[in-house]
């Protein structure tokens, strides 16, 4: 009697993994298209972040130096 309803709660729970885990898949792959330029410009921004740095100790003014970084994230959003 107590490994029957062990049994059930141990199998309840493996079919509640199992969808939250679908439920979890399905909500990426819904989102994708909104949170991959999000990730992409986070991961741009903090890969330029020290060229910028020194370009900018160089003097070079930093609308120059952020330019090509926008014309990436908007190529990026536009889906081209």
């Amino acid at each position: 009697m107590a490994d029957d309803k062990l049994q059930h709660a141990v199998t309840r729970n493996m079919l509640l993994g199992v969808l939250v885990a679908c439920a979890a898949l399905t909500l990426i792959a819904i989102a994708a298209p909104v949170t991959t330029p999000i990730i992409m410009a986070a991961f741009l921004a903090s890969v330029l972040r020290s060229p910028v740095r020194m370009l900018v100790r160089w003097r070079l003014p930093r609308p120059l130096l952020e330019q090509p970084s926008q014309f990436l994230m908007a190529r990026q959003c536009s889906g081209r």
